[in-house]
């Protein structure tokens, strides 16, 4: 999974249907998006959430730890909307 995160990091940020949690736009601890990502997969409110872009291979490695449905996929097709986006991005609300 390692290789993977390696990978994502390197994708240009403006693939379609990918989530991206830049931790140069923020103070926030990595933990704290992990958290973040981690509620927004369990509480299955954006079912069609399956692959977040992470630009830190610490908020990546912190993310993974805290959940195991995390899947880093550059390829994902999926329709996201703001509101997604904004539930884990910096500026979302918790």
């Amino acid at each position: 999974m390692s290789k993977a995160i390696e990978e994502a990091t390197k994708l240009p940020s403006n693939i379609p249907g990918i989530v991206v949690i830049d931790m140069s736009r923020t103070v926030a601890h990595p933990y704290d998006w992990a958290t973040e990502v981690h509620r927004a997969f369990r509480s299955r409110a954006y079912p069609k959430l399956n692959a977040v872009w992470l630009r830190s291979a610490v908020v990546a490695h912190a993310c993974l730890e805290w959940t195991e449905c995390l899947v880093v996929n550059p390829y994902a097709r999926m329709d996201l909307n703001s509101m997604i986006f904004d539930r884990i991005s910096p500026g979302g609300k918790r």
